[in-house]
């Protein structure tokens, strides 16, 4: 009582049930007044955020010990195509690997999904029809292939059939095949089959739809930099373009360098990029040198 300052233990010694102290002390040392760190009524964290380790602790500190947060959306993944098999395996003839089953899944994974791979589907109306029927007794369905106009791209008919097509094609390259209905209640998403694709398809449409499940803002969740055009780039009026690019830093700037727009089946464009920018459908293109904002993958 009447104390107006603290020592650490480790700076003392004890003898004889008294102690030294080592080392100077001033008033208020080792002192923390009531409510410097939270004051009372203070908000401690606002909604529509992701929880971070401190922000656990911080609702520890602040007896928060049950708050209301959005559970994980679980994604049902399904590849279709008779031409697909497992990767890892020999390719024969016209196999190839399902690539967009497990690229999609770490795609969801890195928005806060919680993936769930169905495995392939062949090209077949019955096995299709059957296979999404039971993908809705998840949160959301993403299905890759079937969804353009070939004979065996029954995706699109089928989910207007078993619940309600709301859009089928968007002015967008790469794509334009995607399409958006309702299955039981259960967002479904029929995504284009050529990888590249598929996952600029994911970025545009689906991963804001799974930030907005979360509590989230509803949009790409990507960090942005502006960046000095690198080379001219042209578009198409009416159409999104979406444009990987490589970043290079230049003084106090950065030069963004575009890899491709075309090439929905050449996955090394993604890999070799740090992000994107969109050119609106209102521009015919940028030139060399225009400033554009680029939305950057993670870990750049």
């Amino acid at each position: 009582k009447g104390a107006d300052a603290v020592v650490m233990v480790e700076h003392v010694k004890e003898k004889d049930g008294k102690i030294e102290v080592l080392l100077p002390v001033t008033p208020g040392k080792n002192v923390s007044a009531q409510g410097e760190d939270v004051k009372l009524g203070e908000i401690v964290l606002q909604k529509g955020r992701i929880l971070r380790p401190q922000d656990v602790g911080m609702l520890a500190a602040t007896g928060n010990v049950k708050v209301e947060v959005s559970a994980k959306p679980h994604v049902a993944i399904l590849s279709t195509g008779a031409e697909l098999q497992e990767p890892g395996k020999p390719l024969k003839g016209a196999k190839i690997a399902d690539v967009n089953s497990y690229s999609l899944s770490a795609a969801v994974a890195s928005c806060g999904g919680m993936p769930l791979r169905l495995g392939i589907v062949p090209d077949k109306e019955k096995q299709i029809r059957f296979a999404l029927e039971g993908a809705t007794k998840s949160d959301m369905v993403l299905i890759s292939g079937g969804s353009s106009v070939g004979e065996g791209d029954v995706v699109p008919d089928l989910i207007s059939e078993l619940g309600e097509l709301l859009f089928h094609g968007v002015a967008m390259r790469p794509g334009s095949p995607t399409g958006f209905g309702v299955i039981n209640q259960k967002p479904v998403f029929a995504l284009p089959g050529f990888p590249v694709s598929s996952l600029v398809a994911f970025d545009m449409l689906v991963r804001p739809a799974l930030r907005h499940m979360q509590g989230l803002p509803p949009d790409r969740g990507y960090q942005k930099v502006r960046a000095r055009l690198g080379r001219k780039v042209s578009s198409t009026l009416g159409r999104i373009d979406v444009v990987r690019v490589k970043l290079q830093s230049s003084g106090e700037e950065f030069i963004a360098d575009p890899i491709r727009v075309t090439g929905s089946g050449i996955l090394s464009s993604m890999t070799a990029a740090d992000g994107f920018f969109l050119v609106p459908e209102k521009r015919e293109g940028f030139d060399e040198g225009d400033i554009v904002e680029v939305e950057i993958y993670p870990h750049f």
